[in-house]
């Protein structure tokens, strides 16, 4: 791994440990959000919870590049205050809005991160680094889910929050101490097109509660339809390196990629854990454990270099791994045991977050390989953005989906989310082939030239 120039050992942990604290508040959440429901009576505001954090962290990501080393600290605060507001939130209203306060400070946070790597890390160490940040899921997606239902049976679901605020401040400590003041960054993103796109996020959290209700759907619909086309219209501002024969499209069909990827990772797990409660509470966990183990265990293998190669080459199979995901939810709702239901739910989220694990890493790396220098600002932002708009606004509507029993909606969404991702990995071969080949070559050149 290359070195981070501004980063000692100190800023590393710091870093990594931000990644860590985000991961663990998002898989242990995953299992208690049902028993969230029932004892504050969310109700329509269900939708809105599950996709406050979500969404409000693109107010962060979008601002995270003012002062990216003032805002690691800042985003770690915010991120402790908001879990506080989360332990002693008297009613769901403040629940909400405690949570979109966590979320802003995670966009900030995240979006540091994501630009230090980009500014401190050489080309050639990006699909490693990408790679390991991504294996950090791998100790709270194993401790995450278990741990978080122990806590609840012991206390509360809020004493979760509350170890989640001691984490962050910890976190806020170990940045401010490790950061350096005084270094900026020009942003790429006009400030027009962030305050068009934080308006659609903040729509999207406001309609989430009344969706699938008369008209009010269809203003959903058309406000989830104007994030997308924001989105790609975001994309002209990274201009790509001209490649022969791979025409400019090319660069935003992987980013719809990993956006459709992470929705559909975080829609079978969110579907998966509600199915789950209402058959049996206590195996939430597994079925979120699971998926969160492979992504994980595939992300470490790609940091590895095992399956580069093979996953490029043998595109179509990884492909279907979305639509077997799909197949194993449907089974979970159609089969009659309990146990069934129970191991169709762990094979959904299993295939699911195999496909975002090994997706994930190769198209980020594809994705840096051909920007110009000069928009290395633009395109963390851009990868932010759609980790965040596209699954925020599918978590939306799959919280009303579930918070309304709404079982064929989430079979209906999760289906067309699978073909999809399958549509779109297909379509990126084309700018993953030719990365592969241009890290390829570049790699035996450095040796050459090495041996010579």
């Amino acid at each position: 791994m290359g070195r981070l120039r501004v980063a000692d050992r100190l800023r590393v942990v710091s870093l990594v440990a931000v990644v860590f604290v985000t991961a663990f508040d998002g898989l242990a959440l995953s299992t208690l959000v049902p028993q969230i429901a029932v004892d504050l009576h969310l109700g329509g505001l269900y939708g809105a919870f599950t996709a406050a954090y979500a969404l409000a962290q693109l107010f962060g990501a979008l601002f995270v590049y003012g002062r990216v080393r003032s805002a690691l600290p800042l985003g770690a605060a915010l991120f402790c205050l908001g879990a506080a507001g989360c332990a002693v939130s008297p009613t769901a209203l403040c629940l909400v809005c405690a949570r979109c306060v966590q979320g802003v400070g995670g966009g900030l946070a995240v979006g540091g991160v994501y630009a230090s790597i980009d500014r401190d890390v050489d080309e050639g160490d990006r699909p490693v680094v990408f790679a390991v940040l991504a294996s950090v899921w791998v100790v709270p997606s194993i401790i995450g889910p278990g741990l978080a239902q122990l806590v609840m049976v012991a206390w509360s679901w809020r004493a979760l929050f509350l170890v989640t605020a001691v984490v962050a401040a910890a976190c806020a400590a170990l940045l401010a101490r490790a950061s350096q003041p005084g270094e900026r960054t020009s942003s790429a993103l006009p400030l027009g097109t962030r305050v068009v796109l934080m308006t659609v996020g903040a729509i999207s959290v406001a309609t989430a509660p009344f969706a699938g209700r008369g008209p009010v759907a269809v203003v959903l619909a058309l406000v989830t339809l104007t994030g997308l086309v924001l989105i790609y219209r975001a994309f002209t501002l990274v201009r790509p390196v001209p490649v022969p024969g791979t025409p400019v499209r090319t660069l935003a069909t992987p980013l719809l990629c990993r956006g459709v990827a992470q929705a559909l990772y975080g829609g079978a797990e969110g579907a998966g854990a509600w199915y789950v409660h209402g058959i049996r509470p206590g195996a939430t966990f597994l079925v979120v454990t699971t998926g969160a183990c492979v992504w994980a265990a595939a992300s470490w293998a790609q940091s590895r270099d095992a399956l580069r190669s093979w996953v490029i080459r043998n595109g179509l199979a990884v492909g279907l791994l979305p639509v077997v995901s799909v197949a194993a939810f449907t089974s979970a709702v159609l089969l009659g045991g309990t146990d069934a239901k129970i191991l169709s739910l762990c094979a959904c989220t299993t295939a699911a977050g195999a496909f975002v694990g090994v997706v994930e890493p190769i198209i980020s790396s594809a994705l840096f390989s051909q920007r110009a220098p000069e928009s290395s600002t633009a395109l963390p932002v851009v990868i932010q953005v759609d980790d965040l708009l596209v699954p925020g606004v599918v978590v939306a509507v799959l919280g009303t989906a579930m918070g309304s029993a709404a079982t064929h909606a989430l079979l209906a969404l999760l289906a067309g989310l699978g073909l999809l991702a399958l549509v779109t990995w297909t379509a990126s071969g084309g700018l993953t082939r030719h990365w592969l080949h241009h890290t390829t070559e570049g790699q035996r050149r450095a040796d050459g030239d090495a041996g010579g």
